[in-house]
């Protein structure tokens, strides 16, 4: 399955676009750079209002403080001269997750993976949506192909599955850096994704777009565990084999590679035959030469060293790490350690290096690593989840509660709190199921919280309180927790009386710890 710590982020795009002349009006980009993105911060009304006004498209960032990639994006892309000049072409509004509002209009724009850019016209409707684990230097020219766009991405989508002939190669490269894995089946139907990107590479005139293309389709199927027909084994083994011998591929569709290399040559072959073998090496080849050029950036280098990692493990299971691969590793987290020196770059790339180190089994290395960084971090509350893991998987179970309840006090913002504050009910859940007691004041204070706050029961914070509503209701059901089951649900029902009536929102509220009939 795919990385959790990528989350979500799945995407490649591009390496070049041909940028002709606008179809709409636009902005000269500045004669010199501009040193610093001008964002509306929170303000998307009055980004719309002046976007109308000016005939501009609107640029809407969607990200966290604590989320790793967002801060990769702030110490690489939104540090780039280029990126900065084109941004100057658009009306730029940041919404943070924690903003007032900001989940609401997340639900709104049907954004929930952090960082998510969309690019939206003035009557709000959206272009297109960027994955924010793009390859870097491929931003600029995203934002100047978003110039040039004739019409959304939808009808773009429309028009290639039934009159392909009619696109220009422009549309091509719109529908190829597409963040189809942030879609939230809003293009794609749900039961069949993987077969209309397949479609789309099939009907593509350009070469390195159909690799980008196909490749998507193999990692949804693959991230779907799904069994492959001869017919999509052989393509797919084609594909890997031409793309991973080729570094300008590579480079093209990078993230996606090591987001998802190992799990894509596990649903092509068997760890034992000949064709995983040819894969693997083909693979850890092109990932350590990831690693060793210094055209990718830092959080790139050190993502491309769990590829060979992930290849053991599906072959080894549980077995210990040979002893070369652990060095490689711990030298490899203490070179990221040492190379990242902002707080957006720290942010990323420790918390990367530490899930390498305990993903290879190197568990002090990675605790002492994440224990230092408590100090400096931006987020600490993001780390300690990640110690909470580390503790919870060498059976420390006190230890790894205890984590969960530091970061929900460490942790800031409302949206961000009310994650935090279910994983930590989530924890008791799992770890201490008989301490009722604390199972029920946390989330007593969570809804409580909640009720309080301007964050409103929307989007990623309604998402939350649905996971955590059915581990409560089975919970319950196991430990004889009825009486604070019915405790809570009171508790919430004057928070749902706010909502607007048949909303999605209201609907969940009130479905909150209720059973399914």
């Amino acid at each position: 399955m795919l990385k959790l710590a990528k989350s979500l982020t799945l995407l490649l795009l591009l390496s070049a676009l041909l940028l002709g002349a606008c179809q709409r009006q636009a902005p000269p980009a500045a004669a010199s750079a501009p040193q610093a993105i001008a964002w509306q911060e929170g303000k998307v009304e009055e980004a719309f209002a002046e976007a109308a006004e000016s005939k501009q498209d609107v640029l809407l960032y969607w990200g966290a403080k604590w989320c790793p990639p967002c801060n990769q994006l702030k110490a690489t892309v939104f540090q780039r001269p280029e990126f900065i000049a084109q941004t100057r072409r658009f009306v730029a509004v940041h919404l943070d997750g924690d903003e007032p509002g900001a989940q609401r209009w997340g639900e709104y724009f049907g954004i929930v993976g952090y960082p998510t850019l969309i690019i939206l016209r003035p009557d709000r409707s959206e272009l297109t949506r960027l994955s924010g684990s793009s390859d870097v230097e491929a931003y600029p020219r995203l934002l100047a192909l978003a110039l040039q766009q004739s019409q959304p991405i939808r009808q773009l989508l429309q028009q290639a599955l039934a009159q392909p002939d009619k696109l220009s190669a422009g549309d091509w490269q719109s529908l190829a850096a597409y963040g189809w894995e942030l879609d939230e089946q809003r293009l794609l139907p749900a039961q069949e994704p993987a077969t209309t990107l397949e479609t789309l590479a099939q009907r593509c005139p350009d070469p390195a777009l159909r690799q980008t293309l196909a490749l998507q389709a193999l990692t949804l199927r693959a991230g779907a565990d799904e069994r492959l027909s001869e017919p999509q084994r052989l393509a797919g083994t084609q594909l890997l084999h031409a793309l991973l011998a080729d570094p300008e591929a590579v480079r093209r569709n990078v993230v996606l590679i090591e987001a998802a290399g190992a799990d894509q040559i596990a649903a092509l072959a068997e760890p034992d035959s000949a064709d995983y073998g040819a894969l693997s090496a083909l693979l850890v080849l092109a990932m350590d030469r990831v690693y060793s050029d210094a055209r990718y950036s830092l959080g790139e280098r050190i993502d491309a060293s769990f590829a060979e990692l992930d290849l053991w493990q599906q072959a080894h299971g549980k077995d210990a790490v040979p002893k070369a691969l652990a060095e490689k590793i711990r030298q490899r987290a203490q070179w990221a350690d040492a190379q990242a020196q902002t707080p957006y770059e720290r942010q990323n790339a420790v918390h990367s290096a530490a899930e390498l180190l305990h993903k290879a089994g190197l568990d002090a290395e990675a605790k002492a690593l994440l224990n230092a960084e408590l100090k400096r971090s931006l987020a600490p509350y993001y780390h300690m989840v990640t110690l909470s893991r580390i503790a919870e998987d060498g059976h420390d179970n006190a230890a790894a509660v205890d984590w969960l309840r530091q970061a929900y006090a460490a942790a800031q913002g409302p949206a961000t709190r009310a994650q935090w504050g279910v994983l930590y009910v989530e924890g008791l859940i799992r770890l201490q199921p008989e301490d009722a007691k604390s199972i029920q004041a946390v989330s007593t204070q969570l809804i409580r919280e909640l009720r309080e706050s301007q964050a409103g029961y929307y989007q990623r914070t309604r998402k939350r309180f649905e996971r955590l509503s059915g581990k409560l209701l089975a919970w319950a059901a196991a430990h004889q927790g009825q009486a604070q089951l019915k405790a809570l649900r009171a508790q919430m029902q004057p928070l749902c009386a706010t909502l607007p009536a048949q909303s999605e929102a209201q609907r969940s509220c009130s479905g909150f710890l209720q059973p399914a009939a």
